[in-house]
């Protein structure tokens, strides 16, 4: 093509183009749109492809203009990128000039542009970089124990007065006024005095109840209460408690193996896999804390121009991902306004440039064989990670996942081979708490389940 182009630089990524062409580009696509109506348009008394042009330009004159406009200005932008003259992102807006239709005269159109940024890559290399490490102890072993200990207490009748963590066998009925409410009655249900499942003053007004005895509990919903219609109302329970039960920390036996799903039902088995458990989970932590390390010093070693496109387009896309797992979830969500995702958003595409610029500096691809690894190795918590390594396989997304995090993680140690690793030793603990800050979809998600989910009736909490 012929036409002349100036490319005018404007704030940020966003480019002006004058794009000078003639109107013979104009008639000759003109043209080929009026050939295309012919054989598709049906008019009343005219068979098909045998409408005459002229009542074609006639009807659809001004829209054959514009689309030729149009495929026009397209086409000039299209050889501008082929040429790699221009890396556009995004075309913002156009406009023609149209002076007088003359066959041969000129004519110019306008173009706005966003276009990617120019990025010179700094890896980091001789960069200092602290690496965290850690490793399971025996200690971190018994402290699991002790906790499943009490999670799996063996529990024996008494006949004393309940006190806090006891366990009592209840009925129930919730009452406002004179009428029980649906969903606030409950029959031969356990509860454990202490563990805030049900809505406050409930456990605490069972506390000195015996075996057998029936107790009257006048007690108010919380305001913010998730049940809208019972949000802070009167209620009346009558309680009759049919039993009393004290806990002890399971023994350490075959029947505590058992308990926990363990093949060889041995206390020397029960540690060994609760060894590989913790090994998983303190693998699992460190990488993602230090796949953030990482990130972070590339961040902050590469400073660049972001498209504003691509950022108003992740904004949308958060908010889209919290919509649906909020509904996921079945709680109400409101998407949140655009600035209050501006950052998030800002870091994710540029972390994103970054990041595809590392794979086009060093070439890396992600092999079928480090995708399989890392599933494995995920999968390996499960009793069967054969079955559930064919649910992955059977499954596009959560494929795309797993590659995706197979992919930053070759990215992470492509960049490390050159840094100047200090590691850092943590004890478990401080491991896995790292991670949980790290994870504030996993910590949402936890809050929802533990507001939700600590009961089997609806009124308990």
């Amino acid at each position: 093509m012929s036409a002349q182009v100036q490319l005018e630089n404007l704030e940020g990524l966003r480019r002006k183009l004058t794009i000078q062409t003639s109107w013979d580009e104009v008639y000759s696509r003109e043209k080929k749109e009026i050939q295309k109506l012919k054989g598709t348009v049906r008019i009343h008394g005219f068979r098909p492809g045998k409408v005459p042009e002229k009542l074609l330009i006639e009807r659809y004159g001004k829209g054959l203009r514009q689309e030729a406009f149009s495929e026009t200005m397209n086409a000039e932008v299209r050889a501008l990128v082929e040429k790699g003259e221009l890396s556009i992102l995004a075309v913002l807006n156009a406009e023609v000039e149209t002076p007088e239709e003359e066959t041969g005269v000129p004519f110019r159109f306008h173009v706005l542009v966003e276009v990617e940024p120019e990025i010179s890559l700094k890896t980091l290399e001789a960069e200092k970089i602290q690496k965290l490490v850690s490793k399971i102890e025996e200690a971190n072993i018994d402290e699991v124990i002790v906790r499943l200990q009490e999670r799996f207490k063996q529990w024996t009748e008494v006949s004393r007065a309940a006190a806090l963590n006891d366990k009592v066998r209840m009925d129930f009925v919730g009452y406002r006024g004179d009428t029980p409410f649906e969903g606030g009655s409950a029959q031969a249900v356990e509860l454990v005095l202490g563990s805030k499942q049900y809505i406050p003053g409930f456990e605490e007004g069972l506390l000195g109840v015996k075996a057998d005895e029936a107790r009257t509990l006048t007690l108010k919903f919380p305001e913010d209460y998730h049940q809208k219609e019972l949000a802070g109302a009167e209620t009346r329970f009558e309680v009759t408690v049919h039993s009393v039960s004290e806990g002890t920390p399971h023994e350490l036996n075959e029947g505590f193996a058992k308990i926990l799903g363990v093949k060889e039902e041995t206390m020397e088995a029960v540690r060994k896999e609760l060894r590989s458990g913790l090994e998983r989970e303190l693998a699992t932590a460190l990488r993602a804390q230090n796949k953030e390390r990482v990130f972070t010093k590339l961040l902050d070693l590469n400073p660049i121009l972001l498209p504003e496109t691509m950022v108003q387009d992740e904004i949308k896309q958060l908010g889209e991902m919290m919509k649906a797992e909020a509904k996921r979830q079945k709680r109400h969500f409101q998407i949140p306004a655009p600035q209050h995702l501006l950052k998030q958003a800002q870091q994710r595409v540029h972390l994103g440039l970054l990041l595809q610029e590392v794979l086009k500096t060093f070439e890396l691809k992600v092999s079928p064989s480090d995708v399989r690894a890392l599933l494995s190795e995920k999968m390996s918590a499960y009793d069967d990670p054969s079955e559930m390594m064919g649910l992955f396989y059977n499954n596009q997304d959560m494929m795309k996942q797993i590659e995706n995090e197979a992919l930053e993680l070759l990215i992470v140690d492509k960049l490390l081979e050159t840094a100047a690793i200090e590691e850092e030793a943590v004890g478990y603990e401080e491991a896995i708490r790292g991670k949980a800050m790290l994870d504030q979809e996993s910590i949402e998600e936890e809050h929802v389940h533990s507001a939700d989910c600590h009961h089997e009736h609806d009124h308990k909490d």
